[in-house]
This record gives C-alpha cells, sequence and structure tokens, in this order.
C-alpha cells in the first residue's frame, strides 16, 4: 500500500509532505519517508531543506549512491548555502566518495571549513583519515583551539576496546 495513500487531502502540500517525511525520518523509517519525501520533491524539486530530508532518508536506508547523486545535485543549485555542501559532504563520506566531493567544492571556489556532522560521517565509514586532515586543517585556521582538537585527533586514533 502506498503510504500517501493515508492522507489523501495533503498529498499536494508540500509543508505537510515534508513534515511526514521528518518524522518517518526521525523514527527511523527511511523506507516510507522516502516515499513521502520523493513526492514532496516531485512537487517542489528546488527547496533545499526538503531535500536534506531526502538525502538522510537514503542514507537510512543505505542507498548511499543516490543519497551522494541527490546531494550533489542539491549542492549545485546552491553551493552558497552552506547546509547544501554540508550534506553534499555527508553523502559524499557515505558513498565513499568524499574525497572526490571536496575536490569538486574547492573546484567551485568553495571553502569545506570543519562541520561536526561531516566529521561524523567519516567517522562512521571508518574514514579517519580524512577527518584527521579536516581537523588538522582546522587548527591550522585556529590555533587557539589546537588543545581540543589534538585531544579530539587523539580519541579518534586510539584504539578500541
Amino acid at each position: 500500500k502506498d503510504v500517501t495513500d493515508s492522507y489523501p487531502r495533503y498529498q499536494e502540500d508540500v509543508r505537510m509532505l515534508s513534515l511526514y517525511g521528518l518524522f518517518l525520518n526521525g523514527i527511523g523509517d527511511g523506507t516510507a519517508a522516502e516515499e513521502v519525501l520523493a513526492k514532496a520533491h516531485t512537487l517542489a524539486p528546488n527547496k533545499q531543506l526538503l531535500t536534506y530530508d531526502l538525502i538522510r532518508s537514503k542514507l537510512l536506508q543505505q542507498k548511499f549512491k543516490e543519497g551522494y547523486v541527490l546531494g550533489k545535485e542539491t549542492y549545485d543549485l546552491g553551493i552558497n548555502c552552506n547546509n547544501a555542501q554540508k550534506w553534499f559532504l555527508i553523502s559524499a563520506a557515505y558513498a565513499g566518495s568524499y574525497k572526490e566531493a571536496r575536490d569538486y567544492a574547492t573546484s567551485k571556489g568553495q571553502i569545506v571549513e570543519l562541520d561536526p556532522d561531516v566529521i561524523a560521517g567519516l567517522v562512521a565509514t571508518n574514514q579517519k583519515t580524512q577527518a584527521v586532515e579536516l581537523l588538522q586543517e582546522a587548527k591550522i585556521k585556529n590555533p587557539e583551539n589546537t588543545q581540543q582538537i589534538d585531544a579530539y585527533i587523539k580519541q579518534l586514533l586510539a584504539p578500541v576496546k
């Protein structure tokens, strides 16, 4: 049964579809969330906030390549939006394409800033080397945070007990 059958009067309401999809993502039902958010995305393909939730639903289902493709498309819609870069890089981390995505962003003249969610994506996908590189760059840019960054790097590199 189509999940959208349960709310016929809201099937054209992007805001309600977005809220429902957000709820479904929140409870971990990426499959139903994707169905609802894909419908909303069809109605409003340029709404970046909605698309981030659709990317999240794809990542929840381990559809990493699909999430990455959508992340790149969304990034290209508005590269000056920090969240677009963030979701592009997170989806890239899960797709195993972080370095490629980072190179793409810098080729567009963008600066890749330290983002805790991107670091978390890299760590979750066992790409600690890239996470450490980002942290080392942050240390150079913000030497006042060296002590905290070094402590975090040490924690990342510590053997798992």
